[in-house]
């Protein structure tokens, strides 16, 4: 119960969570499937997170549509991309969720 009690202490934390959405933001600047919303540090404060707002859908609403196996197969390897790398940079298994948006369109960055 600690254990989860200190996790979502962390989550509320926002400028830990700025901090690491901007270095996520710089982990995968380019990336072709994988964009982290800008943080506004001007507009963030001690209970308040300001991010660019990036349009998206939940994962399971995109498996429902999602037809095509390549299109799946790219989503489950920026998935697991994502998550080696937010295990490696935080040294931690904590959620993600709320850090990053998959972009079905190929050449999105």
């Amino acid at each position: 119960m600690a254990e989860a009690e200190a996790r979502f202490l962390e989550e509320c934390n926002y400028a830990l969570e700025a901090r690491r959405q901007v270095r996520f933001g710089g982990i995968f600047a380019g990336h072709a499937s994988i964009t982290i919303p800008a943080v506004h540090l001007d507009a963030c404060g001690p209970r308040v997170l300001t991010s660019t707002w990036h349009d998206g859908a939940g994962l399971m609403p995109f498996l429902g549509t999602a037809v095509y196996a390549a299109e799946r197969t790219r989503a489950a390897r920026a998935l697991y991309e994502f998550y080696v790398a937010h295990s490696t940079a935080t040294g931690s298994s904590t959620p993600i969720h709320t850090r990053a948006t998959y972009s079905s369109h190929p050449t999105a960055a």
